[in-house]
């Protein structure tokens, strides 16, 4: 994401747009597609898919960081498909379409059977397909009520109050412009979240204890392709925090301060996060007894409030809170982490040294994790030790491309 930042920065500066230019670009983007479905359908089709997500993903971020870069520089229409009013109010509740998504759909099919059904095994085990196909509608309706609900009664009134702006901008239109931040400084950060672009497919609605391999099933009885999704996920939080880096750099553009950045990321992130956490954790874990003891049901809290859930098991895929908030975690910590990755890259200030400073920064980075990542794999993913393979590599996948 990292290097898909300065090609992209890099390719702007020095390449002319052109209808041609565009067209080429557009027919790049369609490509990068149809080589995704292909890599996704290989993962699909082979029987170790979290060996596959290991050792292919490489491929699978270089054609996707192909994706972002073409499709950013195409035709005019062709790009319009990806920014119209409906993607972006997709963008605006996709963090939290992506938070209950999840959680909803195992309740929906476990604790509340809606639709109804009866019986000890879930249907989408048998592999009844009109049960199934209504699930999907009812999981779809719920979540999304839950993701517009959330980001409009509690996601937008806290960050405008983190960012020191109306708290309902729609009953003070008029005080907008007394705002700490331009409605165009908000929306180049704010609205491009980390989660934004990762409209979590449905087809993961399945809780993690099951007993059998066919519980990964979605509810269409197809097996699910595991966490690409939230690889692809990290690739653009990577490549949407390096961008004003890489145009300060490259561009001479002035960059925000890090005390802006640490605001935006915190309006953007905590107040869903921490509504969600607290929510199910008052609500639904304390009443329904899911802790063995009140010291573990405070572990857990504090585990997730601080973002380190992923430290302990039984906090992070045994936790009877939200199990995707993990990804959540991992993201903040590399949050935390970025600002000193930028200024290791941007190096001395020495203007006769900076256009080459980022560059051999970046390439330390990229080789110390990348060599990191090559022991893992070869010692733990290849010797059958997947599990934990897979949790070192969801961290090393942050800068690794």
């Amino acid at each position: 994401g990292m290097l898909g930042a300065s090609a992209f920065v890099l390719i702007a500066k020095n390449c002319r747009r052109s209808r041609i230019f565009n067209a080429v670009n557009t027919l790049f983007s369609v490509f990068s597609i149809l080589l995704i479905v292909y890599l996704i359908n290989d993962c699909v089709a082979t029987q170790e898919r979290q060996v596959w997500q290991v050792t292919e993903r490489s491929k699978l971020a270089f054609v996707f960081m192909t994706f972002i870069i073409t499709t950013a520089l195409s035709s005019k229409w062709y790009r319009w498909l990806f920014s119209n009013k409906f993607m972006r109010f997709l963008s605006g509740i996709s963090y939290n379409l992506y938070i209950w998504h999840q959680w909803l759909a195992v309740q929906c099919k476990n604790t509340w059977r809606i639709p109804k059904w009866s019986g000890e095994i879930p249907p989408n085990m048998l592999n009844i397909t009109y049960w199934m196909n209504r699930y999907a509608v009812v999981i779809t309706v719920f979540a999304f009520a839950a993701a517009i609900l959330a980001t409009y009664l509690i996601e937008k009134p806290f960050a405008n109050l983190i960012m020191g702006r109306p708290v309902f901008p729609f009953f003070a239109k008029k005080h907008l412009k007394t705002a700490n931040l331009t409605d165009e400084e908000c929306i180049s950060e704010e609205e491009s979240a980390p989660l934004s672009a990762e409209v979590d497919s449905f087809a993961d609605t399945v809780d993690s204890d099951e007993p059998t391999e066919d519980a990964a099933a979605n509810p269409w009885g197809e097996q699910e392709t595991d966490r690409n999704d939230s690889d692809m996920m990290v690739l653009i939080s990577g490549f949407l925090l390096f961008l004003p880096l890489m145009r300060s750099i490259i561009l001479g553009e002035e960059m925000s301060s890090w005390k802006n950045y640490a605001r935006r990321r915190i309006a953007r992130i905590v107040p869903s996060y921490y509504f969600a956490v607290l929510l199910l954790f008052f609500a639904s874990a304390l009443p329904t007894g899911a802790y063995a003891t009140t010291a573990d049901a405070l572990k857990d809290l504090f585990a997730h409030l601080t973002f380190t859930q992923t430290l302990w098991v039984n906090t992070y895929i045994a936790t009877p809170l939200d199990v995707v908030l993990w990804t959540v975690a991992i993201e903040v910590w590399f949050y935390v982490l970025f600002p000193f990755v930028a200024e290791f890259i941007k190096g001395p200030r020495n203007k006769n040294r900076q256009s080459f400073t980022p560059a051999y920064g970046i390439f330390f980075i990229f080789a110390v994790f990348n060599i990191i990542n090559y022991v893992y794999t070869e010692n733990f993913v290849l010797k059958g030790n997947v599990y934990l393979a897979m949790r070192i590599n969801q961290f090393l996948s942050l800068i690794h491309i």
